[in-house]
């Protein structure tokens, strides 16, 4: 499925399909960083722990109107701190078991 229309698909006002979508942009996402990192990650002097290499973060960013609507079809979460020079918002919805949690 196209990346652009999974991400809309965070806007839905269905669960599951919100759930869905999550779970294929955080598949995606999770390969591509696993791709990106995997030199630094053999490198014995770039030490990762056990505990570090079980966390995968995948982000995205999107244009104002479609975060808000992303942000209140899934319950308005708290906004994160983000530098004031960044001019950006921020939430976080945390993917356990390919259930979107936010």
């Amino acid at each position: 499925m196209e990346l652009k229309r999974l991400i809309q698909q965070l806007a839905s006002r269905d669960l599951a399909e919100r759930d869905a979508a999550a779970e294929e942009i955080y598949i995606a996402g999770s390969i591509l960083a696993r791709r990106a990192a995997r030199e630094w990650l053999k490198d014995g002097d770039f030490h990762f722990s056990s505990r570090a290499r079980s966390k995968t973060t995948v982000g995205i960013a999107v244009q104002p109107e479609l975060f808000r609507q992303i942000r209140a079809a899934n319950g308005s979460p708290r906004l994160a701190e983000v530098p004031p020079d960044q001019d950006a918002e921020e939430f976080e919805c945390i993917l356990r078991a390919f259930r979107l949690m936010c």
